[in-house]
């Protein structure tokens, strides 16, 4: 990936950061990008769902747990608003 990817990637998590605080939770989104820069995974924050800490990144880790093979991930990257 490049600089211009990396961009657009953070600028997906704090879209998803803001979408996060329109639903009356707290700031924070994730995305998880894979190797060849497909976006695999997208969360915000569920604080005010889960009455938790419903951390976005812990909600798309979760998520990816399930979803995606241990080489999938291990060559993925997360992207945060954080």
């Amino acid at each position: 990936m490049n600089q211009t990817d990396d961009l657009k990637h953070l600028r997906c998590s704090i879209a998803l950061a803001d979408e996060a605080v329109t639903e009356g939770n707290h700031p924070f989104g994730a995305v998880l990008v894979s190797a060849q820069g497909e976006v695999l995974l997208e969360a915000r924050n569920t604080h005010a769902i889960d009455r938790g800490p419903g951390h976005a990144e812990t909600n798309l880790a979760r998520e990816a747990a399930r979803k995606f093979d241990r080489e999938t991930l291990r060559e993925a990257t997360l992207y945060t608003s954080a």
